[in-house]
């Protein structure tokens, strides 16, 4: 409770004392005047007056009937010694309105009952409302003096201590909702859940799932109709440094028109037919008066050169690529679908990139 008061509180000192002395005792029957207290941190203060005029401020921290204990030289006065029918009186002192009203020291430095509750040492008030309006509790702010958190009109107070999505405070909502789980909700409406996107990365951000299936060393290509996948060759067994084409070899159709000088391998007979008349025989030179002379070769053909292989190329197919990921966006706190991959339909081929899982 802290420092008490009685009113009316003087009596004279039944037996003298000197300046060390801790006990004080009053004629019979007056010690009720003053206050009843049996230790800490319950005390009064009592002061002493002698016939000479010295004073001395004590502190009393238990009574029993007559007699009290006490602590000597408070509030700057001195020990001395008291003569039998000293004046002993309980007396507000100005230690005691100081530590009242506070105007000596920042904070309150004595305890004192405020109708019941505890006002201690420090400034603290416990359990006590602070209220706008007299018997309304929806026009108060309350610390409790147990658990819990301190409220306004019955609604916990925001701090920094109990913010976050998973805090029950009005203040941290809007519509029902945390902002975080509102940032969540504008997020799938601009991007929908289970949206995929490509990522420069190697891993997914928050709030998408790497999609490794199906999707290692692939290529891209951009289609106008559904989505899909195929083939069956790796995009860096493709797209490698060096590369060789297969055997092929050239039909008279993929040849290029062309022609060759003709010979005659054997010895040729000379004829000559006189006014266009006569028998030309194979590989022969005929003068006529007609055509003049000539040589033909009715069954003459070319040498016979090459070996009927086929042939291939070296091709440099070292294309410079980046390699990303696909990620499906997820649902707020939900798992993604599985669902499969639409079958292709109308693609145009545009080779591209490397997916690597």
């Amino acid at each position: 409770m802290g420092q008490l008061y009685t009113n009316n509180a003087s009596a004279f000192l039944a037996i003298a004392i000197d300046d060390i002395d801790t006990q004080v005792i009053v004629d019979a029957g007056f010690g009720g005047l003053f206050p009843l207290t049996s230790g800490p941190p319950d005390f009064f203060m009592v002061s002493l007056e002698n016939d000479a005029g010295q004073m001395e401020i004590m502190k009393c921290t238990s009574r029993a009937g007559d007699t009290m204990i006490v602590e000597r030289g408070h509030e700057g006065t001195l020990a001395v010694a008291f003569a039998v029918q000293s004046r002993v009186e309980c007396r507000l002192t100005a230690g005691a309105m100081n530590d009242l009203m506070q105007k000596s020291y920042p904070q309150l430095l004595a305890d004192f009952d405020l109708n019941g509750f505890d006002i201690y040492n420090g400034g603290a008030i416990l359990g006590v409302p602070l209220r706008g309006d007299d018997g309304s509790a929806t026009k108060q702010i309350l610390v409790p003096d147990a658990e819990g958190d301190p409220t306004i009109g019955g609604e916990v107070i925001w701090n920094a201590g109990n913010d976050g999505k998973d805090s029950t405070l009005n203040a941290d909502l809007l519509d029902g909702l945390h902002a975080a789980e509102i940032i969540a909700q504008a997020i799938e409406h601009v991007i929908p859940v289970n949206t995929r996107m490509l990522f420069q990365q190697s891993a997914a951000p928050v709030g998408w799932t790497k999609d490794t299936s199906n999707n290692d060393n692939h290529g891209l290509r951009v289609v106008t109709g559904n989505v899909g996948s195929g083939g069956s060759n790796n995009f860096s067994n493709v797209f490698k440094s060096g590369k060789t084409t297969s055997n092929h070899t050239l039909t008279i159709s993929e040849m290029p028109s062309h022609n060759h000088l003709n010979g005659i391998a054997d010895g040729t007979n000379v004829n000559f037919v006189y006014g266009g008349t006569g028998t030309d025989m194979p590989g022969q030179a005929t003068q006529s008066t007609d055509t003049g002379f000539e040589a033909r070769a009715k069954q003459g053909k070319t040498s016979t050169k090459g070996d009927d292989d086929g042939h291939n190329h070296s091709i440099t197919m070292d294309l410079k690529y980046v390699d990303v990921i696909i990620a499906v966006k997820e649902a707020a706190g939900g798992p993604k679908s599985t669902g499969p991959i639409p079958p292709q339909a109308n693609v145009e081929n545009v080779a591209i990139v490397d997916l690597d899982a």
